[in-house]
């Protein structure tokens, strides 16, 4: 089973070597890395370019872009794999079984035609590597088609099929909240599975987009009116859905645990 995994960069050279690298020494090899750069104008090219000599499974698709919706729409023109996923240029998996765990969970007996996505638990990290928060993801068992409250959902610890997006494309006016869009697509038209493992680490920038918590929260609300779904932050709704998948108590655990180093 093939993985198309999307990197979108703009100078990103002091920390694309280790999500790279975090891809490279994955025990389940059967992948390629398709990175759209915006524009660099440091040596992000150039390391990007050193690994692909080495390794040939390492592509640039894309040299400039309208924001990272866009080059992603770029990018998923020139996947190849069965299935999809992105990575952001300051993230990077959690260890060498990220990618085999999701395998095995794609090609299972049980769950092989049912289930068109499957998403993992991740932690939010320092640019130092401290330990910000772990999450704990959670979906819901039948698709969703009035209440959305499933924010904890990260992006680079859900893996999609590459079909689901047949009828899929960023709206590239969003800036901000564009995962959402891809989110609340798979919840509504899909089935997807939790695997109750720590797939990726989110680092935190106090300039990365997600940090501008106002444009993020409009641009979240008209997404949410565009799917005429309701948001909900019920936390009793949360509780719920963990006993439903069976995580709860990794849930509780890890709810104390904010402030241990891996």
């Amino acid at each position: 089973m093939k993985f198309s995994i999307i990197i979108p960069t703009k100078n990103s050279e002091a920390y694309l070597p280790i999500s790279i690298e975090s891809i490279l020494i994955q025990k389940h090899q059967d992948f390629e890395i398709l990175i759209c750069d915006s524009s660099s104008n440091d040596k992000t090219l150039e390391i990007i370019n050193k690994f692909a000599s080495i390794d040939r499974r390492i592509k640039i698709v894309s040299y400039e872009d309208n924001g990272v919706p866009d080059a992603l729409n770029k990018a998923i023109k020139y996947c190849d794999g069965e299935i999809v996923t992105w990575l952001n240029s300051d993230d990077y998996y959690y260890d060498e079984n990220s990618l085999k765990v999701v395998c095995k969970e794609f090609k299972s007996q049980n769950n092989q035609k049912k289930i068109n996505f499957v998403i993992g638990d991740f932690i939010n990290i320092s640019l130092k590597g401290k330990i910000i928060n772990y999450f704990i993801s959670f979906i819901p068992k039948k698709k969703i088609k009035k209440f959305f409250f499933y924010n904890q959902i990260f992006t680079g610890s859900l893996f999609f099929k590459k079909e689901t997006l047949n009828n899929f494309k960023f709206n590239t006016k969003f800036k901000y909240a564009f995962e959402y869009q891809l989110v609340i697509y798979l919840l509504k038209n899909y089935l997807g599975v939790h695997i109750n493992k720590f797939l990726t680490y989110f680092t935190i920038r106090e300039n990365q987009l997600s940090a501008n918590k106002k444009i993020l929260q409009k641009e979240f609300n008209e997404i949410i009116k565009d799917n005429n779904l309701i948001y909900t932050n019920f936390f009793f709704l949360r509780l719920l859905s963990y006993v439903n998948q069976g995580s709860l108590i990794r849930f509780l655990k890890y709810k104390f645990l904010i402030n241990e180093k891996k």
